[in-house]
């Protein structure tokens, strides 16, 4: 329970002086393809990983994303709060957050 109230508060701070991408309301194309091995768990070592690898929350396994799913589309879908620095694309952005929708497969 501490440990999801810790997140939630870490997602407010980090989205509180955030901007917003302009994406809204995702859906999952049934024709979706991406899932954890060809899409994921690149990105999420490329953008995630340096400062969520021992830093609550972790994002270092797939159940772990899939565990902060609706944190992330927050942080770094519909806004800009992560990854810190704003390394991704919007294209990056609007993939991650189908993904995520998508039930993170």
């Amino acid at each position: 329970m501490f440990r999801n109230v810790a997140a939630l508060l870490l997602v407010a701070a980090c989205t509180s002086g955030a901007s917003s991408t302009g994406i809204s309301q995702l859906s999952c194309p049934p024709d979706s393809t991406l899932n954890y091995a060809n899409f994921a768990q690149d990105a999420i070592s490329t953008h995630c990983s340096s400062c969520h690898d021992n830093k609550s929350p972790r994002l270092m396994t797939q159940g772990e994303i899939k565990a902060q799913a609706s944190q992330i589309l927050d942080a770094a879908v519909y806004t800009d709060a992560m990854p810190a620095g704003g390394s991704m694309t919007l294209d990056e952005r609007k993939l991650l957050g189908e993904w995520l929708v998508c039930g993170a497969p």
